[in-house]
């Protein structure tokens, strides 16, 4: 039985700065949601009673007679029988937006709890100047057995008995017009702040590299088609690993039918999509083979890209590698049934789409099928014919044939290639014909320098590169020699006259005989000496990174390092499946240290354990993950640091970060931590000194991989992203999620393990996102348990089709830093090394930094609301300031920076106009402010 028992006295006074009391002891006053739960009172207390626990949410609440807002604090005393965990809500009507503060109550007796309003996190969309007043102040209990990391006792009583229960405003008593307050005590020094804190994360997503920071101009140098499904004889054969990927055949008003195929999975670590009744792309059943970690199979309807299971589906089960699988599916009425190697697993009525064709496709996994036969409840055979949804796709992208002669450009395949076995093929004659590309950013007193790979064969050939503006004249032009019989790699150089931002390479060739084309590469000088593109280069020095992730995400997950290496033209190009792009392999490791160096960052390196994969193939990915451990830091004696050296790099790198795997939450907890503990141990044994870093479960499985994993790591890799609605409340919300983490890893057995909050971000590029990204940035700094964090998406091309969140927004000409790049900048440019103690009112989010020296103190103040905020600012007598300056960012929530204004979201600069111990200050409304105070000579 649970009791919670509540004594009060409130009054209420008319202004929203003053403390209220009112007489608790009506029991009219009190509701609960819950019919097996009692309310009534004794002696002035409200006594809440409830049965032993279930699964399921209990509350009590009663609506506070007076309006009330972010500078408002609740305070409480609060005695349990039990440890517990008591949720308190400031609440509008019913399940709605709300505010909440978990108090963990660890040890029984009496416990002082005092809750800034201001400072509760926000849930389903609560925000001060929509909420609906008055608001309820609510006691809540959920019966699950992991809420609140499993903190409520079961089977138990549980007494609970509050008293000295307010609501008050620390506000009162300060002018009118005085809205909010903060007091600094610099000589309080809490905590050092690590610059970890302020690192970054390169995922290869959305051109952020290919088509963006590494410096090849030219997209798909050798000359690969789209990526998808291909016909192999009369096998269709998927070999990327790419998620959701899928193609289509039949048609859309079959309506009853039998679809039978073979199937053979031949990597990755899943199984198949049979996918029938498809009324469109967006429409369709699937039935997932080995999906969810190839742990079972299940029957998934998706509605306009929203997907679910249907109910009554899910049986365990996997796929085998390199099996063939025979599989049906019968679709008559509502009634769906498929079996496996004659085993019907599927069985179930659902009426979401009558009719529509039959597909296949794969989720992270590749694999072959055959034998398609689709035929109607008679036994008619329908057509069915994948192969010719596949020709439109076996076009190579992004290069095109130069009119009028475009006829005499063709793709062939010649294993003779010096890449990937496709070549652009030139039928020679008086007429010059050949290939372009577009658009390449001309720019007047750069040098371009090319190469492409030449064989010409059955008589002469003169080819010629060129840089064509817009209008079709040339900006620059160079001859290139052609050699007989054999590949030769011929390289160019283009200085172009004038500036194009949108000009077009052009190779092209005349003669008799033919020529054959593999391999072009086009690279400006001052992109040459660094391997980037120099102004998104220059964009990320001016963050100033301490330490860059790499190379994913998921995109680590596919990732193979030794296919990154060597020779730029040995490298063969692989489908980035997660992400829909092809990646030249161009940027690998070397590229990647070489970056690192020339921003001054430290490298963390995100290796594979083949979680997308087999575990049967899990010896290949710890041998292929300790010898990149030994290629960047082994020396020359060791087979990788000769490599290394034989690649132009004879100094080890000395790589201490190294990160296991990314996001394997379909793993499950037990399995990951399996599988890492084995790599960890390795990695300990040969490298004692480096830091580790595992993947999160989340704050209810956490506790478990700490367990096992614990001693073999030292920061566990946590990732969020968030609303950009919830720009105010969502900082404060996660900063209650890692306070209970500070509990959960001191009880751990590495008490000393860290959070790395490797991705974190808000959906947006407006000025949400700034406003987000100053609150967490201060939120990180201040918890104890967060000590390393990076952003993403660091760099997207504005073309990209979704993840509009990225710092860094460019295309091939130009770049403009989102909001979230103006603040981090700025907290960054005036970093300081200790937070010292600061206590905000008012809605504000605030921290206070310190220089070594003692002479700077800096103030980082994020205003989320829609008022400015009238400050007293109190530093009393712990710093007198002489001098003082801001930087302020202000705008309204939906601008955001463009190509073409790239700086309509930027600090303006000022003097303070007063600066003293205590001193009225006004914070504008949505604004981010930093506040930098000297008390020596500036």
């Amino acid at each position: 039985m649970y009791v919670l028992l509540l004594t009060a006295a409130m009054g209420c006074a008319a202004g929203e700065r003053d403390s209220f009391t009112e007489n608790f002891a009506d029991p009219a006053a009190w509701r609960t949601n819950s019919t097996a739960s009692t309310v009534r009172t004794a002696d002035g207390a409200v006594e809440w009673t409830l049965p032993p626990m279930q699964p399921g949410l209990y509350f009590v609440e009663r609506t506070l007679p007076i309006r009330i807002g972010p500078s408002h604090v609740l305070r409480f005393r609060v005695s349990c029988n039990e440890p517990t965990a008591l949720e308190v809500q400031l609440a509008t009507e019913g399940l709605g937006p709300r505010l909440f503060h978990i108090e963990q109550l660890r040890t029984a007796g009496a416990h002082e709890v005092a809750i800034s309003a201001g400072a509760m996190g926000a849930f389903g969309g609560f925000a001060w100047d929509t909420a609906d007043q008055p608001l309820s102040v609510r006691f809540w209990i959920d019966g699950g057995e992991t809420w609140a990391g499993g903190a409520v006792p079961r089977g138990k009583e549980l007494k609970l008995v509050f008293s000295d229960l307010s609501i008050s405003s620390p506000l009162a008593g300060l002018p009118e017009d005085v809205n909010a307050r903060l007091t600094v005590d610099a000589r309080r020094k809490l905590k050092a702040i690590h610059p970890h804190v302020y690192g970054h994360f390169l995922e290869h997503i959305y051109h952020s590299v290919e088509g963006g920071l590494f410096g090849e101009l030219l997209a798909n140098r050798a000359f690969v088609g789209p990526h998808g499904f291909h016909m192999e004889g009369g096998t269709l054969v998927q070999s990327g690993m790419g998620s959701d990927t899928k193609t289509f055949a039949g048609e859309t008003d079959w309506t009853d039918y039998e679809f039978a195929l073979r199937a053979r999975k031949t990597g990755g670590g899943e199984g198949f999509l049979i996918l029938f009744r498809c009324a469109s792309e967006q429409d369709f059943y699937w039935w997932n083979l080995g999906g969810w970690g190839n742990q079972r199979h299940a029957l998934e309807v998706e509605v306009n890209d929203g997907r679910g299971i249907i109910g009554g589906t899910t049986v365990d089960g996997r796929i085998e590698q390199d099996r063939w699988y025979d599989i049906r599916v019968r679709v008559e009425g509502d009634r769906l049934q498929g079996w496996l190697d004659d085993e019907r697993l599927l069985d179930v009525r659902d009426a979401t789409h009558a009719q529509g064709g039959v597909g296949v496709g794969t989720w992270v996994t590749s694999a072959e099928f055959r034998e398609f036969r689709v035929t109607d409840l008679s036994g008619r055979a329908l057509p069915v014919d994948f192969a010719e949804g596949l020709e439109a796709d076996q076009k190579v992208e992004v290069w095109q044939t130069i009119e009028p002669a475009a006829d005499a450009v063709t793709f062939v395949p010649d294993d003779s290639s010096p890449n990937t076995g496709i070549v652009a093929r030139i039928e020679l004659s008086k007429q010059s014909a050949g290939l372009s590309q577009a658009p390449i950013n001309a720019v007047a007193g750069h040098t371009y320098h090319g190469v492409a790979w030449l064989r010409a064969a059955g008589g002469r050939a003169e080819v010629r590169a060129a840089l064509l503006g817009q209008g079709g004249g040339t900006l620059a032009a160079a001859r290139l020699p052609a050699a007989k019989g054999e590949w030769t790699e011929c390289k160019f150089v283009l200085a172009p006259q004038e500036s194009d931002p949108n000009a077009t390479l052009s190779l092209t060739a005349r003669g008799e005989g033919e020529l054959l084309i593999d391999m072009v590469s086009l690279m400006r000088d001052d992109s040459r000496k660094t391997g980037c593109r120099a102004d998104l280069l220059e964009a990320v020095r001016g963050l100033k990174p301490p330490i860059i992730r790499w190379p994913g995400g998921c995109f680590a997950s596919i990732f193979r390092w030794k296919n990154t290496l060597g020779a730029q033209r040995e490298r063969k190009p692989f489908y980035n499946g997660p992400w829909g792009e092809w990646d030249s392999g161009g940027f690998g490791t070397d590229e990647f240290i070489r970056f690192c160096r020339e921003v001054d960052a430290e490298p963390l390196i995100v290796l594979n354990l083949g979680s997308w994969d087999s575990p049967s193939k899990v010896d290949e990915y710890f041998t292929e993950a300790l010898e990149w451990i030994e290629y960047c830091n082994g020396d020359v004696a060791t087979p990788m640091g000769r490599l290394r050296a034989a690649n132009g790099h004879p100094e080890p790198y000395k790589v201490t970060h190294w990160e296991l795997d990314n996001e394997t939450w379909g793993m499950g907890v037990e399995a990951y931590a399996e599988r890492a503990l084995r790599f960890a141990k390795a990695i300990r044994e040969r490298w004692p000194n480096v830091t580790l870093y595992a993947c999160t479960f989340w704050e209810n499985e956490d506790a478990r991989l700490l367990e096992v994993l614990g001693r073999e790591t030292d920061l566990i890799s946590y990732h969020l992203y968030d609303d950009p609605n919830r720009f105010g409340a969502g900082p404060l919300a996660h900063e209650a999620v890692w306070k209970r983490y500070e509990k959960l890893i001191a009880d751990s057995p590495n008490p000393d393990a860290k959070l790395a909050v490797t991705e974190w971000n808000a959906q947006s590029t407006d000025w949400r996102t700034g406003l987000f990204a100053g609150g967490l940035l201060n939120v990180m700094e201040r918890c104890d348990a967060v000590q390393m964090a990076s952003p993403a998406l660091f760099l997207r091309r504005v073309d990209a089709t979704a993840w509009d969140n990225a710092f860094i927004n460019h295309d091939h000409a130009g770049w403009f830093p989102a909001p979230n790049y103006v603040v981090m900048r700025l907290f960054q440019q005036h970093f300081q090394p200790t937070l010292v103690a600061c206590e905000s009112l008012g809605g504000l989010n605030v921290n206070a930094t310190l220089s070594e020296d003692g002479k700077t103190l800096v103030l980082k103040v994020v205003n989320p609301n829609p008022e400015p905020a009238k400050c007293i600012l109190d530093l009393g007598g712990s710093f007198t300031p002489k001098s003082g300056r801001q930087w302020v960012v202000q705008a309204g929530l939906d601008e955001r920076n463009t190509l073409e204004a790239p700086g309509r979201i930027a600090p303006v600069e000022s003097a303070l106009p007063t600066v003293a111990q205590a001193f009225e200050h006004t914070f504008p409304a949505y604004s981010v402010t930093v506040m930098e105070l000297r008390n020596g000579n500036a």
